[in-house]
């Protein structure tokens, strides 16, 4: 029943205004950006978007629905609620609403994809019908939970978007990967279903790489996006924790059933793996097609091709029957198997992203990853789309990625007495002694450790990039950068801020690699931790007119910082000195005029904008920056 959709202290305002009262005039508008989670470039605006969806989901589509195209009976049901809950109210403002059957509303808004100053209003909302003025600040409360974070996630994504333009123009990275670098992780830690349909639009604006579904849907629905005709959003395969340890535990276990197996079938071999013309045993199981490779570490598994099969002794192939899930090295040796057959046999083609931190990261990109070289790039020869993509889903992703500061220790030993001491004495020594905010740990006698004294992997003081680039190497572009092997990539998306994303493509750039090696995914803790006061919108009323006396009204309280002060009277956007800025106290016949444009009237959608017009918008604006 939408038309409950309120704040108690709103069901009697009809009686606290004025007797006489025709309009209300209020406007919504962002008051302060000092919440929000910015970028180091933010200029202090916000990206107009959202008003739209509201407008044909709630104040056409909810308001027909539970409302109007109801019977009568939905005005008891909402009078009684009230009545039990509160007090009687008087319910003939209702009934004329109900009988009247639409919203006689105005809504004057700036175009959607405009980017808009603080304090400067991004829509107003006025009454059409002089009895229906109290419905104006009525709708106050279902408008703001509906739209401060369709703008709130817009804005934030642009300024996701202009750091990833920043460093692709520092380091000579085509743009339009750009949209398709920052990738929405974020519907699983959202509000609820409705709130991925209707508010994960905004990533839209500025990307296209997401894997919130029902976002492209919403932007069928309400932007007129269309995905036979344009890319509205787009993902990739990709494997998770599930899957991944799935087929890790099945492989061990299927190894030592299937090697038990052949213990036990052997032909003319009652005596199974106690032969001792073992080699005649493997080749006699050879023959019933049960095959096993040697590789370089020693490690045995299921082949196709005979010819690989080197001889394997008794012992090893009986210790190959005792993998346990338990044993790193086993988990090891499974997750090879795994991803070979991922790459191989489930994406032969096409970009796949495998999470690879379910056990042992450090191992699986330096080791695993490199055995599986001539697979990934050979995959990538076959087709030229075709691209492993690592996704570390743990730990510090600036640490991650870019890797560890290490600070020698040698030039600050030179006044002590080290030689007798024990390393967890040395790691105080360093921590008192080492910039720690800067470094993560010191080198000490040809060994890295951390602030406790433990050894630190030369892995994790690499980083993937590093790594990476030793295996499989790649370019250095125009400007000097790095790319990686086509064959090869990175997606980090664990707590991916603003902030944060900003410092490992600082990072990147200091170690000269492209900023297109890594994609990120933008989780719930930048589309999710946000609130109203993020960007300060709040809806408040500036003008109305009692027996048609025209009235300027506004808040400043004295209490206040000088957020909350409202702008006065009848307002005007205009672009003046090329930026949009507010008039207020205009006169009527000028309040008619300037940026904000009608766009729904009297239940009617008067204007509507596309989700292509908006990122053409973005697009240009981004140019100018």
């Amino acid at each position: 029943m939408i038309s409950t959709v309120t704040d108690f202290y709103k069901v009697d305002h009809i009686r606290q205004y004025p007797k006489g009262l025709n309009k209300v005039y209020s406007n919504f508008t962002p008051r302060s950006s000092r919440l929000f989670n910015r970028s180091s470039e933010y200029d202090n605006k916000v990206l107009v978007f959202g008003l739209q969806r509201v407008i044909k989901d709630l104040l056409i589509g909810e308001w027909n629905k539970t409302f109007f195209n109801q019977s009568s009976s939905v005005l008891l049901q909402h009078g009684k609620l009230i009545k039990e809950t509160i007090g009687e109210i008087d319910m003939k403002c209702w009934k004329d609403l109900h009988e009247l059957g639409y919203l006689p509303i105005e809504i004057k808004a700036l175009e959607e994809g405009t980017r808009s100053p603080i304090k400067v209003p991004v829509f107003t909302i006025t009454n059409t019908l002089p009895e229906f003025a109290w419905l104006v600040n009525y709708l106050e409360t279902s408008l703001s939970t509906e739209l401060w974070k369709g703008y709130t996630n817009a804005t934030t994504a642009f300024e996701f978007r202009r750091v990833f333009e920043k460093y692709a123009s520092m380091t000579g990275v085509d743009k339009e990967f750009v949209k398709f670098q920052g990738h929405d992780f974020s519907m699983r830690g959202l509000s609820n279903r409705h709130d991925a349909y209707t508010n994960s639009i905004s990533h839209l604006t500025c990307f296209y790489g997401t894997d919130t579904i029902p976002a492209i849907q919403g932007a069928i629905d309400f932007y007129k996006a269309d995905t036979t005709k344009e890319l509205v959003g787009t993902s990739v395969f990709a494997s998770e924790h599930s899957t991944i340890t799935m087929q890790i535990a099945n492989y061990i276990s299927q190894r030592r059933k299937n090697l038990l197996k052949i213990a036990s079938t052997l032909p003319d071999r009652s005596d199974g793996w106690l032969n001792s013309d073992w080699q005649t045993d493997l080749n006699d199981a050879i023959k019933d097609e049960f095959k096993y490779l040697q590789d370089a570490d020693g490690s045995y598994y299921e082949i196709i091709d005979e010819a690989q099969v080197k001889s394997i002794s008794k012992n090893d192939c009986l210790a190959r029957c005792n993998m346990d899930l338990d044993n790193l090295d086993d988990r090891h040796i499974a997750e090879y198997e795994v991803l070979k057959y991922m790459i191989e046999e489930v994406y032969p083609t096409g970009i796949y992203s495998h999470v690879s931190d379910s056990y042992d990261y450090w191992y699986t990109i330096s080791n695993t990853v490199k055995k599986l070289k001539d697979y990934i790039i050979d995959r990538n020869l076959k087709d030229s789309n075709a691209k492993l993509v690592l996704r570390p889903d743990s730990g510090d992703a600036e640490k991650i990625i870019c890797g560890l500061r290490i600070k020698d220790l040698a030039p600050l030993l030179s006044d002590i007495n080290h030689h007798d001491k024990l390393i967890h004495e040395i790691a105080i020594f360093a921590y008192n002694h080492i910039n720690t905010a800067y470094y993560d740990g010191f080198f000490y006698e040809g060994k890295s450790y951390d602030w406790k004294g433990n050894i630190i992997q030369e892995e994790a003081i690499k980083g993937s990039l590093e790594i990476l680039w030793e295996i499989f190497g790649g370019e250095i572009n125009d400007k000097g950068y790095k790319v990686l092997h086509p064959a090869i990539g990175l997606i980090y998306g664990d707590s991916i801020t603003i902030a944060r994303a900003e410092s490992i493509l600082k990072r990147m750039e200091a170690m000269k690699f492209a900023s297109s090696n890594v994609v990120f995914g933008i989780g719930s803790f930048s589309y999710q931790y946000n609130t109203r006061d993020s960007l300060g919108f709040a809806m408040k009323a500036t003008y109305g007119e009692v027996d048609n006396r025209q009235i300027e009204v506004f808040k400043d309280p004295l209490t206040d910082s000088g957020t909350k002060k409202s702008a006065k009277g009848l307002l005007r956007v205009e672009k003046y000195d090329n930026e949009i800025q507010l008039f207020d106290q205009q006169r009527p016949e000028d309040e008619r005029t300037g940026l904000l444009e009608t766009v729904f009237k009297d239940g009617v959608i008067t204007k509507e904008t596309s989700l292509k017009e908006i990122r053409e918008k973005i697009d240009n604006e981004l140019n100018k920056i």
